[in-house]
Parts: structure tokens; C-alpha cells; sequence
């Protein structure tokens, strides 16, 4: 379904409640229903997260030094909303990358105020997120090129004195909102 995008998302919707057998989606403790499906679908598809973002796991260390859920694992930018239908009815004006924009930003306004405990953390957590980010900022047409490279090359040097300092521990840390 990923292929059709945005396309294919009424007819997703439409099958939401559908409590009909499938397979799972996001992990085995889940039900299998085909309602799920569709919804996870979507979900995964407008999360477009990369693949150098985040470590498997529940928990990541934050600036303060404690274990926090990963932002994915505690909600969605479709909860905030009311829910996956309320959400696309929302931002129905929007093009599919500029909808992937906005719950990538939700995803990253999350992991900002957990922060980060140390550089790798924010080469992990929140980097490749603002690096992807601007990749779709760019497919929908934004003029993004030099931010994207500005980006591109911290994350590859790891350029440890271009973290933002609220993000990192100690008297420069602090919350995020």
C-alpha cells in the first residue's frame, strides 16, 4: 500500500474498525486484525522514520541521566489529534511528504524534551530526524539544500560541538517544549 501514498489512505480508513483476522503489524503482542493493519499502515508510512534513527529497545537514557519510553512507544501524532481519521481530516490540505514532515516533527518535539545524554545519543535520536525531516521538506518543494548538507555533514564528522547545549546534560540542559 505504500506504494499509492496518500491514495491509498480512504480506503485504509474505511477498514479501520475491521476486526477481520490478519497478519500483525508493529510487533507479536498485538491483535491481528485487519483493521490494525490498515492502521499501522498509515502509521508507518507517515512516521517515515530512517533507518539510522533510534536503537530497538523500550527505553533510551535522557539528559537527565534516566531511562525514558521511546517517544513511539508512548503515543502517537494520531492521538494528539483524536485519532488517525481526525488526523488526516486535519491536514487533508497537505501533500503526503508535507503530512510525513508534520509527524516527524511530532516524533522529534518528543525526543527533545527527553534530550540526550551524551553525543552519540543525539547522532541516534535526534539527528537523523531532523536530517529526514528536511529531506521531505525538500520533496515537497522547500528550498532546503544547504540545511540538509549543513546537517548531512555534522552527523558524518560528528561534529560534537555543533549540539544544541538544551539538549545535552548539566547547567546549559534543560526542557524543550
Amino acid at each position: 500500500m505504500s506504494t499509492y501514498q496518500e491514495r491509498a489512505f480512504p480506503q485504509l480508513v474505511q477498514h479501520l474498525d475491521d476486526k477481520r483476522p490478519s497478519i500483525p503489524f508493529r510487533n507479536h503482542r498485538l491483535d491481528f486484525q485487519f483493521g490494525k493493519a490498515c492502521y499501522w499502515n498509515i502509521y508507518y508510512q507517515l512516521q517515515d522514520r530512517p533507518d539510522d534513527y533510534s536503537r530497538y529497545g523500550y527505553y533510551r537514557k535522557g539528559r537527565d541521566g534516566k531511562d525514558h519510553p521511546q517517544p513511539y512507544w508512548k503515543g502517537t501524532p494520531f492521538d494528539d489529534a483524536g485519532g488517525v481519521k481526525k488526523w488526516l481530516a486535519a491536514h487533508r490540505g497537505l501533500s503526503y511528504p508535507e503530512m510525513q514532515v508534520r509527524c516527524l516533527q511530532w516524533l522529534l518535539k518528543k525526543e527533545k524534551e527527553i534530550g540526550v545524554p551524551d553525543a552519540e545519543s543525539y547522532f541516534c535520536n535526534i539527528l537523523p530526524l531532523e536530517i529526514q525531516i528536511l529531506k521531505r521538506r525538500q520533496q515537497a518543494g522547500e528550498d532546503v539544500q544547504a540545511e540538509l548538507k549543513r546537517l548531512q555533514k555534522i552527523k558524518q564528522e560528528k561534529q560534537v560541538d555543533q549540539i544544541p547545549r538544551e539538549l545535552l546534560p548539566g547547567e546549559a540542559g534543560g526542557s524543550v517544549k
